[in-house]
C-alpha cells in the first residue's frame, strides 16, 4: 500500500476530509512553533485492537481537504477509504508560510536561505512520534514508520531515510526539489538505497518549492 498511493486532484469548495480523519495540535519546542497534525485512521481502526503502520506526510494542507489546499488535494483519505481493509494510518504535518522552506531542507540555499530540517525531524523523533504511539495503536518501530512526499516534502523525506534509518525506514519521493540541497547526494555516495526509496519526477518540471 505504502507504494502505491496514488495522487489524484478536486477543485470544488467543500470539504472533503473523511470521517476517519482527526486533527490535534502539539508543541513543536525545537522549531518554537505549535504544529496541527492530521491523522487518518484505518476504517477498522476501532474496531480492532491490533496497531498499524504508518505513513508520514508533510503537507497536512494537501492531504485530506479541499479547503486547506495549496496546490490541490492530493485525496489521500479517499484513496485509503477504498480499501475493503486497510492496513496503514497516515499521518500530516501541517506546512504553510515562509517556514515551510526552513523546516523542509536540511541545508541552507544561498538565495531561500532554509536549514533547520534536522529541528523539524527531532520534533519528529522525540515528540510527534511518542506522542501517537501513546495515544493510538501504531506501531513505533522503524520498518513500520515511512515516508511520502513531494517537492520539499520529499526532499527531507529522502534525507530522513538516509541520515536517521533508526526512526524511519522507507521514503516514497516525488518531484523532490534536490537542486536546492544537493549536498544530500554525499550521504548516499556508498550506500544501497534501492529498497528503502522510491522516486519519481517528470521531465522539464518548473520550480515549485
Amino acid at each position: 500500500m505504502f507504494f502505491s498511493l496514488v495522487f489524484l486532484m478536486k477543485i470544488n469548495g467543500q470539504s472533503t476530509a473523511s470521517k476517519q480523519v482527526i486533527t490535534f495540535t502539539i508543541e513543536a519546542p525545537q522549531l518554537d512553533t505549535a504544529k496541527k497534525i492530521w491523522l487518518y485512521l484505518a476504517k477498522d481502526y476501532e474496531n480492532s485492537k491490533k496497531a498499524y503502520p504508518v505513513i508520514y506526510m508533510h503537507d497536512t494542507q494537501n492531504l485530506f481537504n479541499i479547503k486547506t489546499l495549496c496546490f490541490g488535494e492530493w485525496r489521500v483519505d479517499e484513496y485509503l477509504d477504498s480499501f475493503t481493509t486497510n492496513k496503514s494510518t497516515s499521518l500530516g504535518i501541517n506546512h504553510v508560510g515562509e517556514k515551510r522552506i526552513d523546516e523542509l531542507t536540511p541545508y541552507s540555499h544561498e538565495k531561500y536561505s532554509g536549514g533547520k530540517g534536522d529541528y523539524y525531524l527531532s520534533f519528529i523523533k522525540k515528540i510527534l512520534k511518542l506522542h501517537i504511539h501513546q495515544n493510538y495503536r501504531i506501531l513505533s518501530q522503524p520498518n513500520h514508520t515511512n515516508l511520502f512526499d513531494l517537492s520539499l516534502g520529499g526532499l527531507i523525506s529522502f534525507y530522513a531515510v538516509i541520515k536517521y534509518p533508526e526512526s524511519f525506514s522507507k521514503a516514497g519521493i516525488f518531484s523532490s526539489v534536490f537542486w536546492t540541497n544537493l549536498e544530500v547526494f554525499e550521504l548516499v555516495e556508498n550506500l544501497d538505497i534501492s529498497n528503502n526509496i522510491i522516486t519519481n519526477c517528470e521531465h522539464n518540471e518548473k520550480f515549485w518549492p
